[in-house]
C-alpha cells in the first residue's frame, strides 16, 4: 500500500468520525429542545383513558403502542407540516376510525382548506404545530407537539399518515384526539361533529331511502358544483349475496369513504359513476 492510499484511508476514517460526532450533538440538542404538550402528553393516558374497559386482546394491542417524535423518523426529519397537501396518499393506519381519514381526504381535494387550518403551514417537524379548529362552531387555536403513536413491532406510525412524508394528517388527527380526550375516543365519535370541528360549518345528511335515484344524483351534482366536501357510508352486509355484491365493487361493509367525484360516463352518457 502506498503512502497516498494510507493517507486517504486515514482521512476517510477521521471524516466519518467527525460526521458521527456532529450528528450525535445535533440529536442531543434537538431532543433537549423538544416541546412536550403537558395537556396531551406522549403517555398511555393520551392513547386510551380507560384501559380497564378493554378486553384482553385489545389491551395487549394498545400496550404495544408507544410514542415517537417525528424528527426520529427519517422520512419526516425535515418535513414541513402543510406546505404540500395531497389527498390521494392518505393512509388510515391501524385505528378503526375510517371516517376521520375520509373527512381529511375529502377536505384535501382543495389543499387550501387544509393549509388555512394551520397558523404556520411551513412549520417544520422540529417546531410545535398550531391549528385553528371549530369545536361547536367556535374558532379555537390548539397547539400540539411532534410526538405521535408508534408501533414498535412494525416500526411504523400506528395511525393516520401519508405515503409521501406529509405531516398534516398526523397533526390534525392528534388535534381531534386531544379534543376528545384520547385516540381511543375517536373510535366512537360522530363524523358530522368532526366535519364541523375542521370546517366550522354545519353538516347535512342524505339518506338513500328518503330520495329517488334521480333526486339523489341531482343533489350530489349540486353539492359537487358548490365544492362541498363529502363522505359516504356503505350499509352493513347481512347476507352472503350482499357481501358478494360489495366484493365485486371492492367495497367494505359498514365503511366510510371519501366521495371525491360524481360524473356521467359511457358512450351514450348513460352511466352514473362516483369516485371514492
Amino acid at each position: 500500500m502506498c503512502i497516498r492510499d494510507r493517507y486517504r484511508r486515514l482521512c476517510t476514517i477521521d471524516i466519518r468520525k467527525i460526521v458521527k460526532a456532529v450528528k450525535l450533538m445535533i440529536d442531543k440538542f434537538s431532543k433537549k429542545q423538544r416541546y412536550v404538550d403537558e395537556t396531551f402528553p406522549p403517555e398511555h393516558t393520551s392513547l386510551i383513558r380507560c384501559p380497564d374497559k378493554l378486553n384482553k386482546d385489545e389491551a395487549v394491542k394498545w400496550d404495544k403502542v408507544t410514542w415517537i417524535h417525528c424528527t426520529d423518523i427519517a422520512d419526516y426529519m425535515f418535513a414541513k407540516v402543510a406546505s404540500r397537501v395531497t389527498y390521494s396518499k392518505l393512509l388510515q393506519g391501524q385505528l378503526a376510525h375510517c371516517y376521520i381519514t375520509d373527512i381529511l381526504s375529502s377536505l384535501a381535494t382543495v389543499p387550501e382548506r387544509i393549509q388555512r387550518l394551520f397558523c404556520r403551514p411551513d412549520a417544520t417537524s422540529r417546531e410545535t404545530f398550531e391549528v385553528t379548529v371549530y369545536p361547536h362552531g367556535v374558532p379555537t387555536k390548539v397547539e400540539v407537539d411532534g410526538h405521535f403513536p408508534y408501533f414498535g413491532p412494525c416500526k411504523a406510525l400506528y395511525f393516520a399518515r401519508t405515503s409521501s412524508s406529509e405531516l398534516w394528517p398526523m397533526v390534525l388527527e392528534k388535534v381531534w384526539a386531544k379534543h376528545l380526550g384520547s385516540y381511543h375516543d375517536t373510535l366512537t365519535a360522530d363524523p358530522s361533529m368532526a366535519f364541523t370541528f375542521f370546517t366550522g360549518y354545519a353538516t347535512g345528511h342524505l339518506i338513500n331511502e328518503n330520495l329517488t335515484e334521480n333526486e339523489l344524483w341531482d343533489t350530489l351534482l349540486e353539492y359537487q358544483d358548490k365544492k362541498f366536501p363529502m363522505i359516504c357510508r356503505s350499509r352493513a352486509c347481512h347476507t352472503a349475496k350482499e357481501y358478494m355484491s360489495y366484493k365485486v365493487l371492492n367495497l367494505l361493509s359498514d365503511h366510510y369513504y371519501s366521495l371525491l367525484e360524481a360524473k356521467i360516463e359511457g358512450y351514450k352518457k348513460n352511466k352514473r359513476v362516483v369516485r371514492l
